[in-house]
């Protein structure tokens, strides 16, 4: 696994990168669009060795998007969103019951609240079909981890702040007017940083349905 020091290091050159970018676009406003977006995700432990059951929760994201057009295929992406990913525990216990009582089954249903800030940084490439743009998204995404909970109990000081990994995605953009346009996303963050201060080796998958409006 990689270290510490190497993971600071890892996500303070890619907020450089992405600060580079946001310079670029102030210089080129009309290679320059940006866009609101909001939605709903999916998220769920990667390698979980937490020792229990866990089903993805429905969390949600909102934020702001640049890009930077390169040409008329080729894009930069970058931005900043809030987003919050729910991950719930779901089992059973079985309880022997005191005095003889016998054995109870009990469901053991908790939730996981992660709220980050996350800055992707992701090239995109762009189909026209018809009158509707199709578009691929690759690249990784850094991520601040502004507060953790479980069901309502904070337990922030249990995870590391810093987050990062690759993601991705495919969508359309749908033309509404000489200016604005209508997104649709589908977008996948695979988390590469054990988000647990222990041993324990775990990451988050969180995947994405996005929608937004682009004004040029």
């Amino acid at each position: 696994m990689i270290n510490n020091s190497l993971k600071s290091k890892y996500l303070a050159q890619y907020l450089i990168i992405c600060i580079f970018l946001c310079s670029i676009s102030s210089f080129s406003q009309k290679e320059f669009t940006f866009n609101i977006r909001a939605g709903i995700n999916l998220s769920n432990y990667v390698n979980n060795t937490f020792g229990a059951d866990f089903k993805s929760g429905v969390g949600f994201a909102v934020g702001i998007e640049g890009e930077y057009l390169l040409n008329e295929k080729w894009s930069l992406i970058s931005g900043l969103s809030y987003e919050r990913k729910t991950i719930v525990s779901d089992f059973d216990v079985q309880i022997i019951l005191p005095g003889g009582g016998g054995q109870q089954i009990v469901n053991v249903n908790d939730k996981f609240h992660y709220n980050y800030l996350s800055l992707p940084l992701m090239a995109r490439y762009t189909l026209k079909d018809g009158k509707v743009f199709i578009f691929f998204n690759l690249g990784g995404y850094a991520g601040y981890l502004l507060n953790a909970k479980f069901n309502d109990e904070d337990q922030t000081s249990l995870y590391v702040k810093g987050d990062g990994g690759l993601a991705g995605g495919i969508g359309v953009l749908i033309p509404v007017s000489e200016k604005n346009n209508f997104i649709i996303e589908l977008r996948d963050h695979y988390s590469l940083i054990d988000i647990n201060e222990s041993t324990t080796e775990t990451q988050i998958n969180t995947f994405s349905l996005l929608l937004g409006i682009s004004l040029n």
